[in-house]
């Protein structure tokens, strides 16, 4: 069988990483269609593809049909059975299935669950799709669609290890926040006295804010510069420039603990833990390092077995017991069966192979 992975953003790499590891071998040939940035940032991935075809992505509605109708050539020349969008959604994904061939097959990554509530292009191109897959059990528990959609649940949990030596100081405690530092992104603004709260008792934290930090950005000055009133500033580490995923990779891996910083009730909460998961999550449940997670969102399974829940009234608390119970919780997420990447694998797998 000969299946089509096509991306046409600039992201989700490691969920292209996950299917990859996940169909290869198994009588499948895996054809990857991605841009050439993505490709060559990605040699961890090239192992497993038996071809690239180069996407150029133009955002001219004449360049947009020329990409579709180039597509649609490859993949009956290629003799593809099964395509997978690993970005199920948007304009370009609706051309190409306005005009595949009906005898592939189409399968979708959905990284958000709103697209299938909402989004007028999402009821076009499930015309076609009828079978997706979403990243969390909790995202498919809060979705009701209908019965001619088949949704499964894949945890991508395949990343390339940073190589980076970092050195750590024996007694400091790293918490790491990925991701731009963006207040819509992150409650940055509502969090500053709880760091506050957890440095007063614990002076040995570090948190490490491992994204981009755009000195321009008001929002970002404001944060910085309460941190500065509350002199809690050098007990953060910021980057101003892009970070590539070695050295990401390598700060994620030292770290005590992952914060995606969303909070109910604040511009974070729009979209996080309602409609799609942050990243973060699993980079934790990946790698085995404990969440600190707001109880609002105790609901989800997961993170009973992989977080520390915390309020805003009690975060530095939770977290000086979370220091001491980590092992705890480690041990806990090792013996969970939904972080076990050979599981998820074989899960997938299982799920693309279906013919219903």
């Amino acid at each position: 069988m000969k299946i089509a992975l096509i991306e046409f953003g600039e992201s989700h790499d490691e969920c292209l990483l996950s299917q990859a590891k996940a169909l290869y071998g198994n009588d499948l040939k895996v054809y990857l269609y991605c841009s050439a940035s993505l490709w060559e940032r990605n040699p961890a991935i090239q192992k497993y593809i038996i071809e690239h075809i180069e996407i150029k992505n133009d955002s001219s509605w004449r360049s947009q049909i020329n990409l579709a109708l180039f597509l649609r050539k490859t993949l009956l020349k290629n003799k593809i059975n099964k395509l997978i969008f690993n970005t199920a959604q948007g304009a370009l994904v609706r051309n190409l299935c306005l005009i595949s061939p009906k005898k592939i097959e189409i399968i979708g990554i959905l990284h958000t669950i709103k697209k299938l509530k909402n989004s007028f292009t999402q009821k076009i191109i499930s015309l076609k799709i009828k079978k997706y897959l979403v990243l969390n059990q909790s995202l498919l528990n809060n979705l009701k669609t209908s019965s001619k959609i088949n949704i499964g649940v894949f945890y991508p949990l395949e990343y390339s290890l940073g190589k980076q030596t970092l050195l750590k100081e024996k007694n400091k405690t790293w918490i790491v926040i990925p991701g731009e530092v963006q207040q819509r992104r992150k409650d940055l603004l509502g969090s500053v006295e709880m760091m506050k709260e957890a440095c007063q008792k614990n002076k040995n934290l570090l948190f490490i804010f491992l994204g981009r930090n755009d000195p321009n950005w008001q929002e970002t000055k404001k944060f910085i510069a309460l941190l500065n009133k509350e002199n809690i500033y050098n007990n953060c580490m910021f980057f101003n420039e892009f970070i590539d995923n070695d050295l990401f990779m390598s700060f994620v891996q030292k770290a005590d603990f992952l914060w995606p910083m969303v909070h109910p009730n604040t511009e974070s909460a729009n979209e996080y833990f309602v409609n799609q998961i942050s990243g973060t999550i699993n980079l934790s449940f990946s790698l085995k390092i404990p969440l600190l997670i707001h109880q609002d969102y105790s609901s989800w399974e997961d993170f009973n077995s992989s977080g520390i829940l915390y309020t805003k009234s009690n975060f530095s608390s939770k977290l000086n017991s979370g220091v001491e119970q980590r092992d705890f919780i480690i041990n806990k997420m090792k013996n969970c069966s939904n972080f076990s990447k050979d599981k998820q694998l074989s899960k997938y797998l299982n799920f693309i192979k279906s013919s219903d």
